[in-house]
């Protein structure tokens, strides 16, 4: 936990307990194995009666219907040395190497689906229909999220519905009620947002993470994600 909270280096806590990095190195994997497969015993997505006695008094009147919001988030990494994987990690939004993860939470901020990751150049469309998020719906149900994810038709092929601002068409102002509807969306949609920097005050997920992370990377996401639930909900 030291090192996913501190982002200490393998070496320095190898000198502040006096063992090799090689057992370091072993007990950090352990442990994060062990903490993955238990936190992924744990069906996280609630069922939708859950979700509506949870929701935020904001949420009830003005998006009763809205199961989950969702967000995408990048990671920085070293520069892969592999030209090919250079192409697929670069992040045009970031200018940078990364990977990407999609996270969907709750109205009252629960954590309740964390993709694996991807390489950073993927699109927002790509990683959700790849990612397993679509199974985790059922018809009737409502996705908040931002202009970026333009998955509305893959939503409706199972039956759910997407949530965003409005779109301001070439050469027109917003009207009163797209004004109050941007607002109320903006308002509400934050919140990912603010579950997302939770996430990320571990530290271990923080600045450019080693290529020779990768290979854990995916479960200690998870993990951080996941943990988050345990402390003070974000949203009342």
């Amino acid at each position: 936990m030291v090192r996913l909270r501190l982002g200490l280096d393998i070496k320095d806590i190898s000198y502040r307990v006096g063992v090799s990095t090689a057992t370091v190195h072993d007990v950090f994997t352990t442990w994060i194995h062990f903490l993955y497969c238990h936190l992924m015993e744990i069906d996280w997505w609630l069922p939708r009666h859950s979700i509506r006695r949870l929701m935020p008094e904001a949420f009830k009147a003005a998006f009763p219907k809205v199961t989950c919001i969702i967000d995408a988030t990048e990671l920085f990494t070293e520069r892969p040395s592999d030209r090919s994987h250079q192409a697929a990690f670069f992040s045009q939004y970031k200018h940078h190497h990364t990977v990407k993860a999609l996270v969907a939470i709750s109205p009252s901020g629960h954590v309740m689906f964390v993709s694996e990751l991807y390489t950073g150049g993927i699109s927002d469309r790509e990683i959700t229909k790849r990612c397993g998020f679509l199974n985790k719906l059922v018809p009737g149900d409502q996705v908040m999220a931002d202009k970026g994810f333009t998955i509305a038709d893959i939503l409706m092929d199972v039956g759910a519905a997407l949530v965003l601002p409005p779109f301001l068409k070439t050469d027109h102002q917003f009207t009163k009620q797209q004004v109050l509807m941007c607002r109320k969306v903006a308002s509400l949609r934050i919140d990912v947002e603010r579950v997302i920097r939770r996430i990320k005050t571990y530290r271990f997920l923080q600045g450019i993470i080693p290529i020779s992370s990768m290979f854990i990377l995916d479960k200690v996401f998870a993990v951080c994600s996941y943990l988050t639930n345990f402390l003070p909900p974000l949203v009342r």
